[in-house]
């Protein structure tokens, strides 16, 4: 087990284009490592990491409200667009 190499990406079928045996499957490519790989935030880390905590008062009023009504995922939703707007 330990000479070999992690996944690098996974193939999910998503749609079957065709009829019968002369149809074929349309693959979704999900990447682990490298540009593609799913990653967080640095925000999102901070957030996770603040709320709860005695440090909780670092983080926005808006987003601990929002972390309230929905969990981290909803409270980093859409920051990067109201970002766009303050530039």
């Amino acid at each position: 087990m330990s000479t070999l190499k992690s996944r690098r990406t996974d193939k999910v079928p998503f749609m079957f284009q065709g009829k019968g045996k002369g149809g074929y499957l349309c693959y979704d490519v999900v990447t682990h490592r490298g540009k593609g790989a799913p990653r967080v935030t640095q925000a999102f880390k901070d957030l996770v990491r603040h709320v709860g905590s005695p440090t909780e008062h670092m983080v926005n009023k808006e987003q601990r409200r929002r972390m309230k009504l929905g969990g981290p995922r909803y409270a980093e939703m859409g920051q990067a667009g109201r970002r766009k707007w303050m530039r």
